[in-house]
């Protein structure tokens, strides 16, 4: 089970091919902690489609331009978002909880 010293605070993917998007070059994605209020946004949308809408929110890249990324790199930022998910304590076990 992942704990908080197996996930870095930040991730940045560099694309393994550029996207062009509204006259706009993304090179890069900065990915980073989502903040409880935008796990309840990212809980609301599942599949594939929840993972653009993650890379979307978390990286401040528009929902178009994620959507022209390889999945090789969606995949790579959807399993360091995810990772936040795994820690998540039982119900009625405190005992993680700091």
């Amino acid at each position: 089970m992942a704990t908080d010293a197996d996930i870095p605070d930040t991730l940045t993917i560099v694309l393994r091919k550029p996207v062009d998007h509204a006259g706009q070059v993304y090179d890069r994605i900065e990915l980073r902690e989502p903040t409880a209020a935008e796990l309840v946004q990212m809980s609301r949308v599942n599949g594939t489609e929840g993972d653009i809408f993650a890379l979307s929110l978390i990286g401040g890249v528009p929902k178009g331009a994620i959507e022209k990324i390889g999945a090789r790199d969606l995949l790579t930022g959807a399993r360091f978002l995810g990772g936040f998910l795994l820690d998540v304590p039982k119900a009625g076990d405190v005992s993680s909880i700091s």
